[in-house]
């Protein structure tokens, strides 16, 4: 059985993750509330990402959001990044690993959408933790990962910018606003 983990975070995180350029059409909705949505929350002494998760509908909508469908809305997006509890027997040839290699994967592996492959491919491209990737350039590790399926001739396509801006900005949040 696979554990559903939701990462806390500093509330203010919203603010990176609700933008058009890293999260998926469905949330755009919530982009307009959250300057406000956040002001409110922190007023009101919500500071994180799990005591929010704890509001009510009504108490999300007191807090700025218009009405139950935006508050039901925004509680799906406050467990989007919700970790799923990827393990060493998702990582192939793991026993081949160097014990820091693996630690190295199963940290990249929290990310949305981030399996075996996508964080062997940005192992092999510098970047070892959420800390890394944080600090990373999307286009650029696209490029350089791109070059490496080339380079190497792996059957491997490179991510879409989004999917990287995405996880960039997650890192950014699980690292800068953890708590």
């Amino acid at each position: 059985m696979k554990d559903h983990i939701g990462i806390d975070y500093q509330i203010a995180g919203i603010e990176i993750l609700l933008n058009e350029d890293c999260i998926v059409q469905r949330f755009y909705p919530l982009i307009q509330y959250k300057d406000r949505l956040s002001a409110n929350l922190s007023e009101k002494g919500i500071l994180t990402r799990n005591a929010c998760a704890a509001l009510s509908d009504q108490e999300l909508i007191e807090a700025g959001l218009p009405d139950e469908n935006m508050a039901a809305l925004f509680r799906c997006f406050l467990h989007l990044y919700d970790y799923k509890g990827k393990g060493i027997k998702d990582i192939p040839d793991a026993e081949c690993r160097s014990a820091k290699e693996i630690s190295s994967l199963l940290e990249l592996m929290r990310l949305p959408g981030v399996k075996a492959v996508r964080a062997q491919l940005y192992l092999h491209c510098g970047i070892r933790s959420l800390s890394d990737l944080a600090d990373a350039d999307a286009e650029q590790l696209r490029d350089q990962i791109a070059n490496r399926i080339l380079q190497e001739e792996l059957p491997f396509s490179a991510p879409f910018l989004k999917e990287l801006r995405t996880q960039i900005a997650v890192a950014k949040v699980f690292t800068a606003y953890a708590v």
